[in-house]
């Protein structure tokens, strides 16, 4: 399957790349491997929980850059993160978005004519974007759907993320 670009990609572990070349098109021939030293299980269940809170923000993202692996997520109206699935997505893993975005349709399809984020959630995406908040050990960046979800981050907001964090902020 890859034979021919196995040392191209740089962020692939030995084994991930044994196992990208034994599996074919059967994507889950085997449910555990290593990607750039983070263990991923795509049979993993999805965390307790999620299904009560309605105002819950639907994400995902392709954290792994060059593989088509999707990881979705929930930010609980607590501002907790919350596992929902790992996904085998696009056949082309240069098309992947690294940054952390909200599934649109599926926030109104809660019933959700507008969408309000508790300030917990607006924290929780302030802290990934500072990096001072991580899942499982992944930096999970926002993407502009996220940001755009939970409101304008001011100047204030951008502030007292920066003293949470003890550094600063650098947008682009």
């Amino acid at each position: 399957m890859r034979e021919e670009n196995k040392n191209e990609n740089p962020f692939l572990d030995k084994e991930f790349d044994d196992f990208l070349n034994s599996m074919g098109e059967e994507k889950n021939k085997e449910p555990t491997f290593t990607v750039k030293g983070f263990g991923v299980d795509i049979t993993r269940r999805a965390d307790d929980g999620y299904a009560e809170d309605m105002n819950r923000i639907p994400c995902f993202i392709d954290p792994f850059h060059g593989i088509p692996l999707q990881l979705q997520i929930f930010i609980m109206s607590d501002g907790s993160l919350k596992f929902r699935a790992w996904e085998w997505k696009c056949k082309d893993p240069l098309y992947n978005n690294g940054y952390l975005h909200v599934n649109e349709d599926e926030l109104t399809n809660y019933g959700h004519k507008e969408f309000h984020p508790t300030p917990a959630q607006k924290e929780t995406v302030l802290g990934l974007l500072s990096r001072r908040i991580t899942w499982e050990g992944l930096n999970l960046s926002p993407g502009a759907t996220l940001q755009k979800a939970v409101g304008d981050l001011t100047a204030e907001d951008i502030a007292a993320e920066e003293n949470k964090a003890g550094k600063r902020m650098v947008f682009a």
